[in-house]
């Protein structure tokens, strides 16, 4: 408990200084004037686009749960992720909590029966997985086919385009086929239980997944459309700023910035993703007040995001005995 909370600590220490370092490098009353310009009538696009990115969060969900056998309504499941991302927000876990409290909502309408709740698990670590494996192989079509937007990167641009293509194609073949298996199968043998557990878990889980191939391959293409509504989300924010930049560069800096909040060193992500925007942002001549209005408006999008979450929590726990366990 005392290595969690000094852990936690540490992510709300890393948190505020990258907010605080973010805001001492603009000009404050001129990044007041760029933010309060925004018309809401973009905003509102904005927070429309990354629902229909959650939406279709959801959908490659759903699709992991078909390869268990595991069917419930789309709607049911999306409101469920709305839960979750409120869950990233307030609860110290961030999204790992937020991963748990999804998994136990669905435990709950099959029952919560044990091989439910270890199968949910195993979705959990495949969503992850794949949802991060997704944007990766996003950002590689950058550098394989030579786009401008990567010119941003400045010097790492070769070292990051090599480090995604090499993770993405290591990727999808231990996710597809079975040639990296026999690196797994020994680590499961290690006289510790908790790294048994870990890579017990992987082999489960690859295992899994390749009865389902057909659904891991619709589900990578759901990964990478829902990226693109996410840029779109983001492209809203930018036109109702006057920020001129072509939608393909936006979707390219967002997707990055979202690969940057897998480093679990934030609350929430909140500050590496704003760091990462902002950085790409001013690299492509944009002023740097305008650059973290948009960043800053992109995260109170979220928060829209998670306040429905959290109205609807209210709601299933304070003004209703809790959601039917309606199935499909």
């Amino acid at each position: 408990m005392k290595r969690f909370s000094a852990f936690y600590l540490f992510k709300i220490a890393v948190t505020a200084g990258l907010v605080w370092l973010l805001f001492s490098r603009v000009d404050f009353g001129g990044f007041i004037a760029v933010f309060s310009g925004i018309s809401i009538d973009y905003f509102l696009l904005a927070v429309l686009a990354l629902t229909v990115g959650w939406w279709l969060n959801t959908l490659r969900w759903k699709t992991l749960l078909g390869i268990f056998k595991m069917r419930l309504k789309t709607w049911r499941l999306f409101l469920y992720n709305l839960i979750s991302i409120f869950y990233n927000l307030v609860l110290p876990g961030g999204k790992v909590m937020g991963d748990v409290v999804r998994g136990y909502q669905v435990a709950r309408d099959h029952d919560g029966e044990p091989v439910e709740k270890h199968r949910l698990f195993l979705i959990t670590f495949i969503d992850r997985g794949l949802g991060l494996l997704g944007l990766l192989i996003l950002t590689s079509f950058y550098f394989i086919f030579g786009h401008e937007a990567i010119t941003y990167l400045g010097s790492s641009a070769q070292i990051v385009g090599v480090a995604a293509i090499i993770i993405s194609a290591s990727g999808l073949i231990v996710v597809f086929s079975s040639i990296f298996d026999w690196i797994f199968i020994p680590l499961r043998k290690i006289p510790l239980r908790f790294t048994q557990k870990i890579f017990t878990t992987i082999t489960d889980s690859l295992e899994i997944c390749r009865s389902g191939r057909k659904q891991l391959a619709g589900s990578l293409v759901i990964t990478m459309l829902a990226a693109i509504a996410a840029g779109l989300s983001v492209a809203f924010l930018a036109i109702g700023l006057g920020i001129d930049m072509r939608f393909l560069n936006i979707l390219f800096f967002n997707t990055l910035a979202v690969v940057l909040i897998v480093i679990p060193i934030t609350i929430a992500g909140i500050g590496l993703r704003e760091s990462g925007l902002v950085y790409l942002f001013v690299a492509a001549g944009i002023m740097p007040e305008s650059a973290l209005a948009l960043s800053i408006l992109n995260l109170l999008v979220m928060v829209v995001l998670a306040l429905m979450g959290g109205l609807i929590e209210f709601y299933n726990h304070f003004l209703k005995d809790g959601f039917s366990h309606q199935k499909s």
